[in-house]
């Protein structure tokens, strides 16, 4: 499985998504405090289960990035240069 995820910028401070993931309460910050981890727990739990993940970090707006990304999963020798847990 290939993932790809984005991470925008945020206006919050690092302690201010770590109070807000603590607190879980809903609103605009604990969305951005999600939206900000990476995939390894995805790969992780994919791995558990016996299946096989990579990710990729990418802003996928950009027509160049989609273009990179599809050439690089139609090759199967170019998974292993990503992020593979």
């Amino acid at each position: 499985m290939f993932i790809t995820f984005y991470r925008d910028t945020c206006r919050y401070s690092e302690e201010e998504l770590q109070q807000a993931k603590a607190s879980g309460i809903g609103g605009d910050i604990l969305y951005r405090a999600m939206q900000q981890q990476s995939a390894d727990p995805l790969l992780e739990s994919i791995q558990t289960q016996g299946g096989i993940a990579v990710a990729h970090e990418a802003a996928l707006a950009s027509a160049d990035t989609a273009r990179q990304i599809r050439s690089l999963t139609a090759s199967p020798n170019a998974l292993p240069a990503f992020k593979s847990i």
